[in-house]
């Protein structure tokens, strides 16, 4: 979705940020920063996890604290499965780009199909 949203090429970031909407659950904070971990190796540039409510940083002080440590383009990878609340928030946080949440991505569906024929077939025997 990043690159959807323009931040490819010339124009990719220096650093992300993985925005999700945040819990108080640490297992569940620990889960995004993980996920954060992954997206680094992977685009090859700093990923910070940043939180729209109940948890710390919040995604404007995410991208903030990339642009004090002298990054120029931060990106926001909305880790969201719909547009709401928090994709608004995530989206009004000053990022140079802002992916849109997941939404209905074909690749999102075969995973979500996936599972539940995984699990329903656990659940049928």
């Amino acid at each position: 979705r990043l690159a959807e949203a323009g931040a490819v090429g010339a124009f990719g970031p220096d650093a992300v940020v993985l925005g999700a909407a945040g819990s108080r659950d640490e297992s569940s904070q620990a889960e995004t920063r993980a996920l954060a971990s992954t997206l680094e190796r992977v685009l090859g540039v700093p990923v910070s996890a940043g939180f729209a409510s109940a948890a710390s940083p919040t995604v404007a002080d995410a991208i903030t604290g990339f642009r004090e440590r002298g990054h120029r383009r931060v990106a926001v990878a909305t880790h969201l499965l719909a547009p709401g609340f928090f994709a608004d928030r995530i989206a009004a946080a000053g990022a140079d780009v802002t992916s849109p949440p997941l939404g209905a991505n074909p690749e999102i569906v075969d995973l979500i199909v996936r599972l539940y024929l995984e699990n329903s077939t656990d659940l049928i025997r």
